[in-house]
């Protein structure tokens, strides 16, 4: 503006230095996220080819030094953008498109809980190892006093350089973190963190599900492997575990384990802007809430880093209580939905206002199948066992006892209650013909129950005698007739001929199938039927070894499917 000179204060460096965030794990998003960026740029000049294959990153934490070190093997920075890239703040050369960085302003953030930053790097082909300190100490005093200091004033106060010679061959970059405050010390706090923020690999058992999925909806198969993948390794001492997201097949809620349903793939589309993002979802067997889950709720990612946490799709849902029912996420697609620079939501955009209206909406659908899949259970296939059981027990006593005028009342009532809660089930099914996705979990959702249906006549016929044991409960033959008998009753036009998976209708698909579970070698079928049989014959020789620990096991599992699958991608 004429007649005056723009100037910048002491207080933006403040909340460049981390003071407007309340968490400290923000530390470990920003560095991480950078790493990233890095790895992903030497990936396109070829000096990484494979982000999977190896560790890139690590994250290592020394609480005695009071130390955290995040190093990355990334292009480096090149001595002449130093300056440009580790002094100067907001002039990132970031894109926000194509890198998960944008805005220039996260460097400096851990200067709110340590004394300095180092910064050391090299970029391939030069031989010169920068070393950037930035004293967070002496900032935080010029910020503090009563001089009214320019930004540039500190920031060229407090940083300095110096160089060192290097290996050619050599490009990395290191953050080194000095006396940190205990917050950022705690090892498993960090892990929980990074798991479900940085882009990690998935569990191999959930990577499992997840290709189980893919077999159902395989056109989302191109957008999983598009998202960025990245190894992280956290370490402490001796130790070192690669950071995986915590996803599972099974969960322990109040002290009991359960399953997890296999994911079911959606995608946001636009008429006018095309694809705006993807997701899945999986819910617990039985239908309930996951209010103690650490990883509940469906997440926002954008480049498969986290945007925001638990509760930012939270309010998508009619109530934010709903939440709870589901785990999954959901990934941005569109290059103009832009996290916010704290990352914890999205810029405002045209694209962001159609994406907000559609994710609500497929976020009531996503209720609906809750509703449903839950009152299957509770207002049906529930009280059917229980009313199955009472009938066979009825008919054992009636059969030693032709005039027990108990076992004739138990008997009638149950046989009304079997006929109560087969017409329930058909009204559930009839209310959800045209919920796409809602078969597939139907299916799921009958597997539990007959399971629960086989272990309750398991447990009660434990100690009987052979002539007072009742015979099984079939949950899944009894539910396929109630669809044949829907189906029966729709007009022809309605019946589909092989219904494709996204066409799926609980009044005309094929009865349930009784599949067998998958085996966890089913995976190497990717590598032909020579070498699934050579591998299934490896497993059988791993789970029969009683000296392996559980960890130990599944740790050469995983290495087995990386090498081998990953070689021949």
């Amino acid at each position: 503006m004429e007649g005056h000179k723009f100037k910048g204060g002491k207080k933006l460096l403040q909340l460049c230095m981390g003071q407007n965030y309340y968490d400290s794990n923000v530390v470990y998003r920003e560095y991480v996220q950078n790493a990233c960026d890095s790895l992903y740029a030497a990936q396109r000049m070829g000096l990484i080819k494979n982000l999977q294959n190896s560790e890139v990153i690590s994250v290592e934490i020394n609480r005695y030094a009071r130390e955290v070190v995040i190093l990355d093997r990334g292009t480096g920075v090149p001595f002449d953008k130093i300056g440009n890239t580790l002094v100067d703040i907001g002039a990132s050369a970031k894109n926000g498109y194509d890198d998960i960085g944008n805005y220039g302003i996260g460097r400096l953030v851990g200067a709110n809980w340590c004394d300095r930053i180092i910064f050391e790097t090299s970029y391939v082909n030069e031989n010169i190892k920068s070393i950037l300190t930035f004293d967070a100490e002496s900032a935080r005093k010029f910020i503090e006093s009563d001089i009214d200091y320019e930004i540039g004033e500190i920031v060229d106060s407090v940083t300095h350089l110096v160089t060192e010679n290097e290996n050619e061959t050599e490009h990395y970059f290191r953050v080194r973190l000095i006396n940190a405050k205990d917050e950022l010390l705690d090892y498993d706090k960090v892990y929980e963190y990074l798991a479900v923020t940085a882009p990690v690999p998935y569990q191999y058992i959930f990577d499992e599900m997840m290709l189980e999925g893919l077999d159902i909806y395989p056109d989302f198969k191109a957008l999983l492997d598009a998202e960025k993948v990245c190894v992280i390794s956290l370490k402490q001492g001796d130790s070192s575990k690669e950071i995986e997201k915590p996803y599972t097949s099974k969960i322990d809620i109040a002290g009991t384990q359960a399953d997890i349903t296999v994911p079911t793939f959606f995608e946001l589309t636009d008429h006018d802007f095309g694809q705006l993002a993807w997701g899945w979802y999986s819910l617990k067997t039985p239908a309930e809430q996951m209010n103690s889950l650490p990883f509940r709720g469906i997440r926002l990612r954008k480049h498969n880093m986290a945007v925001g946490n638990e509760e930012t799709l939270a309010t998508y849902f009619p109530k934010p209580v709903d939440a709870n029912y589901f785990i999954g996420e959901v990934f941005i697609t569109h290059r103009n939905i832009i996290p916010a620079g704290s990352r914890n939501g999205l810029c405002q955009s045209t694209e962001k206002k159609v994406f907000d209206s559609l994710l609500k909406n497929k976020f009531k659908e996503l209720k609906k199948t809750y509703d449903t899949l839950s009152r299957l259970g509770s207002a049906a296939l529930k009280p059917y066992i229980d009313s199955e059981i009472a009938f066979k027990q009825s008919k054992l006593t009636l059969a030693s006892e032709p005039n027990s005028v108990i076992a004739k009342q138990i008997k009638t009532q149950s046989q009304l209650e079997i006929k109560k809660c087969k017409n329930e089930l058909a009204k559930k099914l009839k209310d959800i013909s045209h919920n796409a996705e809602v078969g597939p979990l139907i299916d799921q959702t009958v597997k539990y129950w007959q399971k629960e249906a086989d272990k309750r006549i398991s447990d009660k016929n434990a100690s009987k005698k052979p002539e007072e044991k009742i015979d099984p409960i079939n949950i899944r033959g009894m539910v396929n007739k109630v669809i044949d008998e829907l189906g029966e009753n729709q007009p022809s036009n309605v019946a589909a001929t092989n219904p494709t998976p996204s066409q799926i209708n609980p009044l005309t698909i094929s009865p349930i199938s009784n599949v067998q579970e998958p085996k966890e070698t089913d995976v190497y079928r990717r590598l032909g039927k020579t070498e699934w049989q050579i591998m299934k014959k490896v497993y059988n020789v791993l789970n029969s070894d009683k000296k392996l620990d559980p960890t130990s096991l599944e740790r050469i599992k995983k290495k087995l499917k990386k090498k081998l699958l990953d070689d021949n991608e």
